[in-house]
């Protein structure tokens, strides 16, 4: 069997474990009996759960291909930077708070950086960054790759501000509204909404 599709059936099925008996809830022997999987090959792909739940935020598969096809194509990069984005904190956010709040324990209790875009995100990102400064969507004339860094800290600090007020605001509409003002976007791109 393809390692690769073993871990994602196992991140699926723990995922939706979490949500159905919370993050505490759910064992590990939970999670192998959901996934067909033994034990010992369960630990074969995963130290831990906490290992588990990195690897759901690290992977970047979520845009499937015929989404990024579409997306590619557009012309305009601003469109398309906000469309990414919009698909990339779906799947940030698709867990729930519960989870995604042990997650930013985790981070902070392991002190590492599991939830940063990925360098693939980030190779996309800066150019399409450049680009739409270069059409003038994006006013801001920061370096591409600064503003990309500070949109990844902007990203992390409005969902610890979520989780910390425990989803008491729409987080998506907040985060993209914040991404329009570090970006300086024109006025007649900011008002447009996110649709695939």
């Amino acid at each position: 069997m393809n390692p690769n599709r073993t871990k994602d059936r196992v991140r699926r099925e723990a995922i939706r474990l979490f949500k159905e008996k919370g993050y505490r809830g759910t064992t590990i022997n939970d999670i192998c009996r959901a996934s067909s999987l033994t034990k010992s090959a369960f630990y074969y792909h995963y130290a831990s759960k906490d290992d588990l739940l990195a690897d759901y935020y690290r992977d970047i598969t979520f845009i499937n291909h015929e989404d990024m096809t579409r997306i590619l194509a557009m012309d305009d990069a601003w469109e398309q930077m906000r469309l990414i984005y919009h698909i990339y904190l779906g799947h940030i956010l698709e867990p729930g708070l519960e989870i995604l709040s042990h997650f930013y324990v985790l981070k902070i209790q392991k002190q590492r950086d599991y939830f940063t875009l990925d360098l693939d995100l980030k190779n996309l990102f800066i150019p399409l960054i450049d680009r739409a400064q270069k059409q003038g969507t994006i006013k801001n004339s920061a370096d591409a790759e600064d503003l990309f860094e500070n949109s990844n800290a902007l990203i992390r600090g409005i969902i610890l501000d979520w989780c910390i007020a425990k989803g008491d605001f729409d987080v998506m509409e907040r985060i993209l509204r914040a991404l329009v003002l570090l970006f300086q976007v024109s006025p007649d791109h900011a008002a447009e909404k996110v649709s695939i």
